[in-house]
């Protein structure tokens, strides 16, 4: 037997995306009416959960600095938008610490026009030349660097757990259903089929409005959604997961507060309590590995013959001369 449910609004993700949404919505119509689906309630695969959750003011377009302008000031007064009488008080350990970026000679324009571009926007963004860079972190080596930024407040992390344990708890108590199941299709008549996880039975959910905030598998969810489309209404969306290792790093006699280093490659590092964390992009999985959610193993050979031998020398984004 196939169960049935009507909403208004059914969004496909249950992370800090599909959570914010739903909790927004709840605003305008009535929260029963909104049903989030999510298959894995711990998250193992979520960009939410394993996104190194850092939240930064210099970008290059005014659009995206006037949204960040706006999330830090939620997330600063977070107790006020998820917090619920009589529970603890709301605290997703928000950590002040800004970007840096740097720039060689040769693409040091474009750091000019992002810089400009902040400042008219109300950023406090500081501009170096290598001279500054020296003086403000004595510990990097700026050798090849012409440029660079960081900014005085409105940057740096927070746990993502902690965010998304707040909003699911809080849009749960406004009356959100939130399923724990998989979408599996659609039928042109505004009806999504779900695999509803816990009982193991087929679920269709009728609805006025669909939101697909699947993250990393969006590309795939939209495929669905365009198996049931008008061909003049079918469009692509590239969105493709794509491979990053995080690597803890212990290090003695080195800085604190290191900032988040951000260079033209694919490697960045930050501090994280004693240690820091480091990232690296091995760029986009294969076409089945991206329909699967198959990471693989972490790259330790990567590490030890890559990432760790340029943070010794100081010549990747991390800079740091004392690794």
């Amino acid at each position: 037997m196939v169960t049935k449910k009507i909403k208004d609004v059914v969004i496909a993700g249950g992370g800090v995306m599909g959570m914010s949404v739903a909790f927004n919505l709840t605003k305008y119509i009535a929260p029963s009416r909104i049903c989030v689906l999510e298959p894995d309630p711990r998250y193992s695969r979520s960009a939410s959960a394993l996104s190194w959750a850092s939240i930064r003011q210099q970008f290059s377009l005014s659009e995206n600095i006037r949204l960040s302008q706006s999330s830090i000031k939620f997330i600063k007064d977070i107790d006020s938008h998820l917090g619920i009488n009589d529970e603890d008080y709301v605290d997703i350990n928000y950590k002040n610490g800004s970007y840096l970026f740097l720039s060689p000679q040769k693409s040091a324009h474009i750091l000019e026009e992002n810089i400009a571009i902040q400042k008219a926007a109300g950023v406090k963004v500081n501009r170096y030349d290598r001279q500054g860079l020296e003086a403000k972190y004595p510990y990097m080596n700026f050798e090849d660097i012409t440029l660079g930024s960081d900014c005085g407040e409105d940057e740096g992390w927070f746990d993502p757990w902690l965010l998304l344990s707040a909003y699911k708890n809080k849009i749960r108590h406004l009356g959100v259903e939130i399923v724990q199941g998989r979408l599996h299709g659609f039928t042109p008549h505004k009806t999504a089929s779900v695999n509803d996880i816990k009982s193991g039975k087929d679920l269709t959910i009728q609805y006025g409005k669909f939101v697909n905030a699947t993250g990393i598998h969006a590309g795939f969810t939209n495929e669905l959604l365009n198996a049931v489309l008008a061909p003049d209404l079918r469009f692509t969306l590239p969105v493709t997961p794509q491979r990053r290792e995080t690597f803890n790093v212990a290090c003695k006699e080195a800085p604190n507060n290191v900032p988040l280093m951000c260079c033209p490659l694919k490697t960045v590092i930050r501090s994280e309590g004693p240690n820091y964390i480091v990232q690296h992009s091995s760029g986009q999985l294969q076409h089945d590995q991206q329909k699967l959610g198959d990471f693989g193993e972490v790259d330790e050979e990567r590490f030890v013959n890559d990432i760790w031998e340029n943070l010794a020398t100081g010549s990747l984004p991390s800079r740091l001369q004392k690794f």
